[in-house]
């Protein structure tokens, strides 16, 4: 039997249609079948085995090592609340060799017209790769050329090479739309790094990171009527419905303001997770840099322990309050004054006390409009109209700040008093609450 060696980064399926092709052999069945017979005449007594146990075998992998490197399975149980302890491709977890080992992250095919003709001029044969399958990927980060595809799996049965004339091209605009799109490409850079892991990582803390960012854009966190902004509202503004429409159909053709529990739900659901995806997609919309991100999602446990125990934790308030007026009430550099404590444990202890994040993910005029609401007294609805604030983002604010928010925003204020009503009176639209 040949046994041909797997290229770096192949797709479990491109190989396992390589090594029936070389042989041989029909189609995937009988290829399936020959192969049992002849483990069965070697190994007498012994067991059926999952498919992808003997392609690693052929392979000379190991299960654990073949998985990890040549199938999706990475990233399509990158974040899991089962068995969260084994690698991926653990001989322990039986039913998914059986069932999910080898199953496609997205529907069809993709490949890089590029690649493949590099490929033929290097060795004389094609390969599908592995990265090029991840879910929303429309361009070849090697090339910067747009991926061409074919709309079924089961083209991974020829080389690329056999759909160069026939493959279907991304449009041109999807690929620079995506391109410059600042959350699709944290997004992809996530999915690439969860590609090269070898386990998962537990779903319980990781929706604790998640809600807690979430509580700083106003967003609500728990299932029922829709009082407040939507996490999935905003990973449609960040991310575009049109390439949405690819990755997560349904969300593409969500209404604004209707809870869509498979984006939404990543916020609370700590036992039963979402698929991987969601998870990258949400945390990709809620931090401002693929580190932020990927810390958060790595670190989960640590931050999780810190949540439990941060009363042990010695931070003053009034100093911690003055700190915080002192940067214009920005988590960020407010956790910087306090480099001997986790970040993290600062950030709770600022919404413990109800003082919300002025920082770049709210609108730019939020501080101005809870000055004109809490210390000129204007309504709820003129103090967000004349500042141009989402009111949702304004009644959050309220709804979520402590008893002593009001005198925090005093100290601010009086930094070159500033009361923006009485100051701009002139410059303000009329506004009519009739």
């Amino acid at each position: 039997m040949i046994r041909p060696s797997p290229q770096t980064d192949e797709l479990d399926r491109g190989y396992w249609g390589r090594v029936i092709r070389w042989n041989g052999w029909d189609n995937a069945r009988n290829a399936l079948g020959i192969l049992r017979r002849q483990k069965a005449n070697a190994e007498l007594g012994s067991r059926q085995e999952p498919l992808i146990k003997l392609i690693a075998e052929i392979a000379g992998l190991s299960t654990e090592v073949f998985a990890q490197q040549h199938t999706t399975l990475p990233l399509r149980r990158g974040i899991t609340s089962y068995q969260t302890d084994l690698q991926h491709g653990a001989a322990e977890n039986t039913d998914m060799l059986w069932t999910t080992s080898m199953r496609v992250s997205r529907p069809g095919a993709y490949f890089c017209p590029d690649c493949v003709i590099t490929d033929i001029d290097r060795q004389g044969y094609s390969y599908w790769r592995r990265t090029l399958q991840i879910p929303g990927l429309y361009q070849c980060s090697h090339h910067r050329s747009g991926l061409h595809y074919v709309d079924t799996s089961a083209a991974f049965d020829q080389d690329s090479e056999f759909y160069l004339k026939s493959g279907i091209q991304i449009p041109s605009h999807l690929c620079t739309a995506a391109q410059v799109n600042p959350a699709i490409q944290r997004y992809l850079t996530l999915a690439q790094a969860f590609l090269l892991r070898s386990e998962p990582l537990a779903v319980r803390p990781i929706a604790l990171q998640l809600k807690n960012c979430a509580k700083e854009f106003g967003l609500q966190c728990n299932p029922g009527k829709v009082k407040q902004a939507l996490l999935s509202d905003l990973v449609i503004a960040k991310f575009g419905r049109e390439w949405l429409h690819a990755v997560v159909p349904k969300l593409a053709v969500k209404p604004e303001g209707e809870w869509f529990n498979p984006i939404d739900g990543v916020l609370y659901c700590q036992t039963n997770s979402s698929n991987t995806v969601a998870y990258l997609i949400a945390a990709s919309a809620l931090f401002e840099t693929f580190d932020q991100a990927m810390f958060a999602l790595e670190n989960n446990s640590e931050a999780e322990l810190m949540v439990s125990h941060r009363k042990s934790v010695n931070i003053s308030k009034n100093e911690l309050i003055k700190r915080y007026a002192a940067t214009g009430g920005d988590y960020r550099a407010t956790a910087e004054h306090f480099p001997q404590i986790n970040d993290f444990v600062v950030r709770q202890r600022l919404q413990t006390l109800g003082l919300p994040n002025f920082s770049g993910r709210s609108h730019l005029n939020l501080q101005q409009a809870a000055i004109a609401f809490y210390l000129e007294e204007k309504s709820l609805i003129e103090s967000a109209m004349v500042f141009g604030v989402p009111l949702q983002q304004l009644e959050s604010l309220v709804r979520n700040a402590g008893c002593g928010f009001a005198k925090v925003l005093a100290i601010m204020a009086q930094d070159g008093e500033r009361r923006y009503f009485n100051k701009t009176q002139q410059n303000l639209p009329t506004v009519c609450l009739g």
